[in-house]
């Protein structure tokens, strides 16, 4: 994963500065607008979020992914056997975040025993969507589409949302 590059504060656009997301991990403010604007260090505030950029339950969602990466990055997390969340798995999920069109729902966020991330997208009995998130470079997915129809694989994620994820998203809110 290429880093963004570090962009003097004076340099940056109004469009960039107003969606400002500051990540506690990292303790850098990454663009929304512009995933390839970073701005190094910044100081924590009381928010996570600068400008109105997001509808409120992406914001929640970054905050919650956060959350959980602090509270699971620890062997044990789970009380058992559980690994630490994976750095590269929170990246990604950042990353995913970043890329999730704006008409679909935000995920559930999750914590996986083995060191992953998922993310839940659930319409109702037998609609449902789970990404499985465990390095920088692959999502595994499982869907169900109604009681005849379950998919699943793994895709490649590059620096977009794989075309097929979108397509399952799509099947599943399909009026989005």
């Amino acid at each position: 994963m290429t880093e963004s590059p570090i962009i003097p504060k004076e340099k940056l656009s109004n469009e960039d500065y107003i969606a400002l997301y500051l990540s506690p991990i990292s303790g850098d403010a990454i663009s929304q607008t512009n995933p390839t604007v970073r701005i190094e260090n910044t100081q924590p505030t009381t928010t996570a979020f600068y400008g109105l950029m997001f509808r409120e339950d992406i914001a929640s969602s970054f905050v919650s992914l956060d959350e959980i990466y602090r509270e699971c990055s620890e062997e044990g997390w789970d009380g058992y056997n559980s690994k630490p969340l994976m750095k590269e798995a929170y990246l990604l999920a950042n990353k995913l975040l970043h890329n999730l069109p704006p008409f679909f729902p935000a995920p559930e966020i999750i914590a996986e025993p083995e060191g992953g991330i998922g993310f839940e997208w659930y319409k109702e009995k037998g609609y449902s969507l789970i990404l499985s998130i465990r390095n920088e470079q692959n999502l595994i997915y499982a869907g169900t589409f109604g009681d005849a129809s379950e998919v699943s694989g793994t895709e490649r994620y590059g620096e977009s949302l794989p075309e097929l994820i979108l397509f399952l998203l799509k099947r599943l809110y399909p009026s989005k």
